[in-house]
């Protein structure tokens, strides 16, 4: 699937999600592909994870989170 762009396209239709093949996302109808994560439409709208920041302040966050837990 990740060559194919008619089997990404497919792929993403059923699943509302995206795959790397970006020339899948060309096969889509506008309707479709302004609903998917990759949307430029919805670049202020989704989370994108952060692992670097993560890395360095799970401890710290983790500890915070247990402490408001607890109050």
């Amino acid at each position: 699937m990740s060559n194919d762009a008619e089997a990404g396209a497919a792929f993403d239709k059923v699943t509302n999600l995206t795959l790397a093949n970006t020339p899948a996302l060309s096969k889509l109808p506008k309707e479709i592909a302004d609903t998917l994560p990759t949307s430029p439409r919805l670049a202020d709208k989704i989370l994108v994870r952060d692992d670097k920041w993560w890395s360095e302040n799970l401890k710290k966050t983790e500890q915070q989170f247990k402490l408001w837990q607890a109050s």
